[in-house]
């Protein structure tokens, strides 16, 4: 949050005004306010699916994907929330279930054994009514800026044209954080705006292009500008790679799960590898035989799993074909391949 000041200043003139009093905390702790509504609802719907009979501790482990022996020994392992934040270690969220405690998002009731129990703000949550925002890593208070500051400016005041046109506050469109990410890296495709914090493919559908080619109408204007990738705190952070770029050194399924579990999804990170969506399945398959936790609820619900194994213990082939022509016709070929992997029959 800014100082009393700065707040006035921006709320008639829209400058990006940086001053400080230096001696509130809205000064001396600056920070930057993150949207985790998805996160809380995953957090939340786990749980309710753990029947609010646990604590924290064990909800961060169904969470993260533990293999805690007391977690086993509930089945804990087979809840659709298993794992589907693995991509945070287990004091990560451990830190965001007490934030939701604490925020009132979430409640807990005392006793020998504290357990979470789901209140009627953790439903307006569930149910996309409430947005939960989060104060996360300190604000660059330095004078040298990382992004380009006079796009920065530009992007702002298309960010309050386009709100005041919908009739709803920017931060609806787009975070500052998400603006100054466009005005380091300066996207120049879709797949390029999907890999900005900040922007799914909701948002880039919402106004991804109109900002996209606004960017790259300011780079025609401002030719001697390059990207900047040197922040001010010393350490660098890597420019966008295009697509058919390998993002890091590890076996390509690994990647794609990886993003899986960062919350993208399956046609993001189709289009951002230059691939199928059948691909990207298969890679998040592969990584479940390798032993990484996967969150089964996007495939199938509990009732289509039991239906599919019941006809296909039925049937003598172990083809897909029968199997498909014998199950009703919205059981796809990808949710029957689901469930015979996650149950080890294929």
């Amino acid at each position: 949050m800014w100082g009393l000041t700065a707040f006035i200043l921006n709320y008639f003139t829209n400058e990006n005004n940086d001053y400080t009093c230096g001696r509130c905390s809205n000064c001396l702790h600056r920070q930057e306010k993150i949207d985790i509504t998805e996160e809380a609802q995953m957090i939340l719907s786990c749980v309710k699916r753990m029947g609010e009979r646990f604590g924290v501790g064990m909800t961060a482990k169904v969470l993260r994907g533990s293999k805690d022996r007391k977690l086993m020994s509930f089945k804990m392992n087979s809840l659709s929330t298993y794992g589907i934040l693995a991509a945070y270690t287990e004091k990560e969220l451990t830190e965001r279930i007490h934030f939701l405690i604490a925020e009132q998002f979430l409640a807990m009731e005392e006793g020998k054994f504290p357990t979470l129990k789901l209140n009627k703000n953790s439903v307006d949550v569930l149910k996309g009514k409430r947005t939960v925002w989060m104060y996360t890593a300190p604000i660059p208070t330095s004078e040298a800026a990382d992004y380009h500051e006079g796009l920065f400016s530009v992007l702002r005041q298309l960010r309050k044209k386009v709100a005041d046109e919908k009739n709803v506050p920017p931060y609806v469109l787009f975070s500052d954080a998400t603006l100054r990410d466009l005005c380091r890296y300066f996207p120049e495709s879709m797949e390029d705006m999907l890999q900005i914090k900040g922007i799914g493919k909701k948002k880039y559908e919402q106004y991804g292009e109109l900002f996209m080619h606004t960017i790259q109408k300011w780079r025609k204007e401002n030719l001697d500008v390059k990207p900047k990738i040197q922040i001010s705190s010393g350490h660098t952070i890597k420019p966008i790679k295009r697509k058919n770029t390998r993002t890091s050194d590890g076996p390509s399924h690994l990647e794609s799960y990886k993003m899986f579990q960062a919350g993208k999804t399956i046609k993001e990170i189709a289009t951002m590898h230059n691939m199928t969506e059948q691909t990207i399945e298969k890679h998040l398959f592969k990584a479940f035989k390798d032993g990484h936790p996967l969150a089964w609820g996007i495939f199938f619900t509990e009732s289509e799993e039991k239906k599919v194994l019941e006809v296909h213990k039925q049937l003598d082939s172990q083809r897909l074909k029968p199997l498909k022509e014998a199950l009703p016709e919205e059981y796809s070929y990808r949710k029957i391949t689901a469930v015979l992997i996650r149950n080890g029959l294929m």
